[in-house]
């Protein structure tokens, strides 16, 4: 191959193997995918709130551009140049454990710098003063009438998206103290349509949230995949 130049095909395959190893990490780690963790990042760094559609697409892109910059003329060989940008990125993306969800322990006190979390475990909020403190109530009523085993439960900050808290929780921990301020509630359940509230905590009060929920045929992965809060 000359100089400068890069066979077609080994661009187009260079592409097509960032985008099997997106799909493949989204659907093997779910919430502590790369490609979340971008979109994350995005938003917490530069104030960038974005579907994880576009970091997908944003991967492919650079997947081409890796391909190209390395001058690969085996196809074989460009498939995995393209998908080693996911391995890129993870060296990119700082690893630490996100903020949470009914704790007053300050950032960083659970330990580690994995993004894993199990069930029912919050993760750390920063402390607040027992003043400046109020509770949610989340009452969630399927609209199936089924019973719900776990629900995983977001807290972002409502004014720019930011992610503050998030945990696993069983339906009858659902209710938590929280600082005082705004923020937006996303609740996941599986077979049910995610749904997402703005909440403005004041001190000493409880703020009850009342939400149906509708059953859907998307998992929860796909209804990520097109969500930008």
């Amino acid at each position: 191959m000359k100089a400068g130049t890069c066979n077609p095909r080994c661009l187009v395959l260079g592409g097509v193997g960032a985008l099997m190893a997106s799909l493949a990490e989204l659907t093997a780690k779910g919430e502590v995918s790369t490609m979340l963790r971008v979109k994350e990042a995005l938003a917490t760094y530069m104030g960038l709130s974005i579907a994880p559609a576009y970091v997908m697409l944003l991967f492919i892109a650079l997947g081409v551009v890796l391909t190209y910059a390395s001058q690969v003329d085996d196809l074989k060989k460009s498939l995995y140049v393209g998908a080693s940008i996911i391995t890129i990125f993870l060296t990119i993306i700082p690893n630490g454990l996100p903020p949470s969800v009914g704790s007053n322990s300050s950032p960083g006190e659970t330990g580690g710098t994995s993004w894993l979390f199990s069930p029912g475990v919050a993760l750390a909020q920063p402390v607040a003063a027992a003043g400046d403190m109020g509770r949610i109530a989340l009452r969630l009523h399927p609209r199936d009438g089924k019973p719900i085993t776990a629900v995983l439960l977001t807290v972002r900050r409502a004014q720019d998206g930011s992610l503050l808290a998030r945990s696993k929780l069983t339906p009858d921990r659902l209710e938590f103290p929280q600082p005082v301020g705004k923020y937006r509630l996303v609740i996941e359940v599986a077979g049910y349509r995610t749904t997402s509230r703005v909440v403005e905590v004041v001190a000493d009060q409880t703020r009850t949230v009342s939400i149906e929920l509708r059953p859907t045929w998307q998992p929860i992965q796909l209804q990520r995949f097109f969500r930008s809060n």
